[in-house]
């Protein structure tokens, strides 16, 4: 069911309404995989997943599902320097990403998607779109906001 909006305008793509930096979401530094680069590269807001070196890369319906935060294509983000110490061992660019436990707003989804309260999602291709078949499951949807005004349309979602 579409509401009026009834949240703040987004200062960015993707903010985390419940749950990090506090309250117990699982969240971790993740380092980004080289080949996440350009239009491959991790912005606030993407979902990813991590490839068999345990890097993360855009996701494409499978587990294990992580919300970015920041990422290396965010240019105000310090996650754009390699981070050597963060992790022992690790060198090399890292993205702050949320693995289970939030309440978010995002206007990053596939609009060509139709949600509604109770949609299952999953991502596909780095962004929120409505989880089938085999898709691992991110969350469900909340609320859906339209667009008015110069308020952008966006989804409220909770994340297992």
């Amino acid at each position: 069911m579409a509401g009026i909006y009834d949240g703040p305008i987004l200062d960015y793509p993707m903010e985390v309404v419940r749950g990090w930096p506090n309250d117990g979401s699982l969240d971790f530094n993740t380092t980004i995989s080289s080949i996440a680069t350009g239009a491959s590269g991790m912005s606030c807001g993407n979902i990813v997943t991590v490839d068999g070196n345990g890097h993360a890369v855009l996701a494409a319906g499978v587990a294990p599902l992580g919300l970015v935060v920041r990422g290396n294509n965010d240019s105000a983000s310090s996650m754009n320097a390699a981070l050597v110490g963060e992790r022992p061992g690790v060198s090399g660019p890292q993205g702050v990403v949320i693995w289970g436990n939030a309440i978010f707003r995002t206007t990053v989804y596939n609009a060509a998607s139709s949600f509604s309260p109770g949609t299952a999602v999953t991502g596909l291709n780095g962004v929120i779109d409505v989880a089938t078949g085999s898709n691992a499951v991110l969350g469900y949807v909340m609320s859906v906001y339209p667009a008015s005004g110069t308020f952008p349309a966006s989804l409220l979602i909770v994340m297992r």
